[in-house]
């Protein structure tokens, strides 16, 4: 069956106040999607010119022809001209347009939405059966919303009467009062309450009770889905063949019921195998049970979601093919067995289909989402407590779930963590976006001026692989204002100058065309409670709360702020009333200055201040250092507190958070825990300068002999050789203690290098060690692992104390196996 095409044309030239037509776009392909009928093919052109219209018409037969821009009230509409800045063409010129390409066309419909466009659709509908024109000004929202509605009813085979009756009833319900504003013009003798587009009606199938229930399923996971892609369709992303990250299972997978710079990552294939096109491809040749791994910000989420859209087509068009069922893995509670809760999702469905085999396809999205450990609370099942989250889900899918066909997903970073891999057939990596994957997506919204800036910025252009940021930058961006560096030539790009960037030109777009209820600064305060409060348990942040939640942290007008900040794009609303950001990523950004407040309250428990100070960890954005290292020093905060602080810093890991580690070393007001928790800090900090502070610390007398030795533990951890000098100086340090040179020993050991070996044997000779502290002798020599070492071990075979003889041998023979 052929399908009705949409043709929508755009033209914002340089001089024209902007409009949001990127946004008008997504805007109706989500309404699109979320249809009964999939089969409207929507064509989007952007920066159209004159000559452009007589291209677009010969080479597409549309059935609606749909033009967004500016209109006169002298009847033009206004396109771009060959110099990039407005070109007006009127409204005879647009009515012989139509008379000359409807003779032998398909063109019933036109909308104009554009404003003062009345005129032009008067005379256009002398040629085709119905227009729609705009009497007079409107705004950008008002626009998008009449349009987006129009072509969901279109998309359900409403008439085009219907249609626009109900674009007109969405501006009433979102209460904006340009709902007279549209108009729909007919030719004479037509009757637009019988005028479909939609595909010919054709018989309903007949199902059982039982597949009557599956479709039911399926149209409601469908609209569920459609709201949550957070990036643009028209960004392709590559997949990264990764074996290495998953536990093959051997034995063939069956289904069953519940029971550029682009680098290869630790997991990539050391074959030469060019990557996958899309998820489907990777899922089929991956026998039906793949991971997805990728950074932040690279379209986990949007491809599993693609894929899932993609899914319940095919399976309403194939009985045959696996039921998909999506999970959102940050919406277990804990409160009950994964595979209990994964039911209670779909109870209705779980009823109808009973103990029949049906193939189901489970889609989990966000393992790194769970965070670390599931909360030790009464609540929860006593066999959950404490456990790692992460890995229970792994388990459950590879015991429970084992022939299931399973798509997972996860951060790179966070699935390294976990420490156990995922019993799935395969993996793939989301690639970075290539240098002509950005330069195509961004000569398609004709943002070559963008380009061109991301050519003479290389951390930009880094950055802007990232597909979520990619996207946000070309939002920001505009032709009229191409210097998207403006204001920040000085300092380098950061995804948090991408996200400034980002809330500065919505507030600039939006104050053309409006008085907006908020400032910049009061939506930036309110966006920080809100995140800041997802993530009060910091184990576990949430990824969404219900709207009255959302309300509840941001006090009086609450209400018209949620409304504003959804139709500014900052956070948005799922069908069940969920508020949740537009990205994770843009969550924790927006998270930071609240927590830092939190931070340094000294009215509040110090219970929510070390979660503050955990959360800042996990979410490990520079702007806390400063914060941190004042609350590292502060001497009215709790130990505990300043303790946390310090750790913070050292899983940040930026070299400016140094200075303050150091000082906080020699404080006499930090108690032992606190300063064990500033050499850890450093050790984690990928500064020569650590090492020579970390040098310092052994040798200092002041200090107390645990922090001594936890400074020797730290630099064999770093395992840098310049630490060698330093420690074994310490060796014959006399203030030390056994325990302390114990640290040392394995220090030197973790480093490696056949250098020390003399010095290990000076111990293993010295007798007036404890027997312990030469077994570490004998270990570093085997870690070591050079011939130089065999004379002193074969010594230590013959040594007085059974524990150090008993080590030596081992580790003399493994040596000697490998040598």
């Amino acid at each position: 069956m052929n399908p009705v095409k949409v043709l929508f044309l755009s033209a914002n030239p340089t001089g024209t106040g902007r409009l949001a037509l990127d946004e008008e776009v997504r805007d109706i392909e989500i309404k699109l999607r979320a249809a009964e009928y999939r089969n409207i093919e929507l064509l989007s052109k952007w920066a159209v010119r004159p000559d452009d219209l007589l291209q677009y018409f010969n080479q597409y037969q549309a059935h609606i022809v749909h033009f967004s821009g500016h209109g006169s009230p002298s009847d033009e509409i206004i396109l771009v001209g060959n110099d990039g800045k407005a070109k007006s063409v009127d409204k005879v010129a647009l009515a012989n347009l139509f008379r000359v390409f409807n003779r032998n066309s398909n063109i019933r419909v036109v909308v104009l939405n554009a404003c003062y466009s009345r005129a032009q659709g008067q005379a256009i509908i002398q040629h085709v059966d119905c227009a729609i024109g705009i009497n007079k000004a409107i705004a950008d929202q008002a626009a998008r919303i009449f349009a987006a509605s129009f072509y969901r009813a279109i998309g359900f085979r409403k008439s085009v009467q219907e249609a626009f009756d109900q674009g007109v009833l969405a501006l009433q319900f979102e209460g904006i009062s340009e709902d007279l504003t549209p108009e729909l013009l007919v030719r004479t003798g037509v009757v637009p309450s019988q005028i479909f587009l939609g595909p010919p009606d054709t018989p309903s199938p007949v199902f059982s009770k039982t597949e009557a229930k599956i479709q039911q399923h399926l149209q409601e996971l469908k609209e569920e889905i459609q709201y949550s892609i957070e990036i643009d369709r028209q960004i392709h992303l590559s997949l990264l063949n990764s074996p290495s990250a998953v536990k093959r299972i051997s034995n063939r997978i069956t289904v069953s019921s519940i029971g550029s710079k682009q680098q290869h990552n630790r997991f990539s294939s050391a074959e030469t195998k060019p990557p996958f096109a899309t998820l489907a491809e990777t899922f089929s040749e991956l026998k039906n049970r793949v991971l997805v791994l990728g950074a932040p910000g690279a379209g986990k989420t949007t491809t599993l979601l693609q894929f899932a859209d993609d899914s319940i087509d095919a399976r309403v068009g194939n009985l045959s093919s696996p039921i998909p069922l999506w999970f959102s893995l940050h919406q277990w509670d804990f409160r009950e067995p994964l595979l209990d809760w994964m039911k209670g999702q779909y109870k209705s469905l779980f009823s109808a289909i009973g103990s029949d085999e049906h193939s189901l396809l489970y889609i989990f999205d966000g393992l790194d989402e769970l965070g670390e450990k599931i909360p030790d609370q009464p609540d929860i099942p006593e066999n959950l407590r404490g456990i790692n989250a992460r890995q229970h889900v792994l388990e459950t899918i590879a015991e429970q779930l084992r022939e299931a066909q399973v798509v997972l997903s996860c951060r790179e970073h966070d699935y390294e963590q976990i420490g156990e891999k995922a019993m799935l057939q395969g993996a793939v990596t989301l690639l970075p976006l290539s240098d002509l994957q950005i330069e195509s997506y961004l000569q398609d919204r004709d943002q070559i001026a963008l380009w061109n800036n991301l050519l003479k910025d290389e951390n930009l252009l880094e950055l802007a692989r990232t597909p979520l940021l990619l996207t946000l930058l070309s939002i920001s961006s505009t032709e009229t204002n191409p210097n998207i560096l403006t204001g920040f030539e000085d300092e380098s790009w950061t995804a948090n100058r991408i996200f400034d960037l980002y809330i500065q030109r919505r507030f600039q777009h939006e104050a053309l065309k409006q008085t907006l209820p908020f400032d910049e600064g009061t939506t930036r305060q309110h966006l920080s409670q809100i995140a800041g409060f997802m993530w009060r348990d910091w184990w576990s942040p949430k990824v969404a709360i219900d709207f009255e939640t959302a309300k509840s942290r941001i006090g009086n007008r609450e209400t018209d702020f949620m409304s504003f900040a959804k139709d500014m794009h900052f956070v948005r609303q799922s069908s069940s009333g969920q508020i949740e950001f537009i990205h994770l990523k843009f969550r924790d950004y927006c998270a930071i200055p609240n927590l830092e407040k939190v931070l340094t309250d000294e009215m509040l428990e110090s219970d929510a201040r070390r979660s503050a100070a955990y959360a800042l960890g996990e979410i490990r954005d520079t702007r806390a250092i400063s914060v941190l290292g004042s609350a590292l020093t502060n001497e009215r905060l709790s130990l505990s507190v300043r303790g946390y602080a310090a750790e913070v810093l050292g899983k940040i890991g930026d070299a400016r958070a140094i200075s303050v580690l150091e000082k906080a070393l020699t404080d006499e007001t930090l108690g032992i825990t606190v300063r064990l928790s500033t050499v850890w800090a450093l050790g984690k900090i990928e500064d020569t300068r650590a090492i020579s502070i970390l040098g310092n610390a052994l040798t200092n007398e002041k200090l107390l002999l645990s922090v001594r030795g936890r400074a020797a533990e730290v630099l064999g951890n770093i395992g840098n050789a310049g630490a060698i000098s330093v420690l074994e100086k310490a060796l014959t340090d006399q203030t030390l203690d056994n325990d302390a040179l114990g640290y040392v020993i394995k220090a030197l050991g973790n480093i490696g290098d056949a250098r020390v070996i003399p010095a290990m044997e000076k111990v293993l000779a010295d007798e007036m060690l404890a027997s312990y502290v030469r077994r570490y002798a004998v270990k570093a020599l085997g870690k070591i692992g050079d011939a130089k070492a065999i004379p002193a071990l074969e010594k230590a075979v013959t040594d007085q104390n059974t524990n150090v003889r008993w080590a030596a041998t081992i580790v003399l023979k493994k040596l000697r196996s490998h040598i």
